[in-house]
């Protein structure tokens, strides 16, 4: 968790909140949606570090719904950048 969500836990919250209300959902998940491979999204992102923040009895139904994206987005396919001159199928490119 980052020192100032420490500090500050509240404005923290807040602002994560505010991220995932930008509708980055919409983005990191639809017919198109790839993420950067080793990398998360935005939402992803948020999430993970918002839940760790919030009450676990006054907020569950909050991070059970985070928890839940989280865990679709584990599944949306990830960017593979192919840097050793093998190409898709294992075979190897010629320039």
């Amino acid at each position: 968790m980052l020192a100032s969500a420490q500090a500050n836990p509240k404005k923290a919250i807040a602002a994560y909140r505010d991220a995932l209300r930008l509708d980055g959902w919409r983005y990191e998940t639809g017919s198109n949606a790839a993420i950067p491979a080793g990398g998360r999204g935005i939402v992803e992102e948020a999430a993970r570090s918002l839940v760790p923040l919030l009450d676990a009895e006054r907020d569950a139904a909050e991070i059970a719904h985070l928890r839940d994206r989280i865990k679709k987005l584990e599944s949306v396919p990830r960017w593979v950048t192919l840097t050793d001159g093998v190409g898709p199928g294992g075979r190897r490119r010629t320039p």
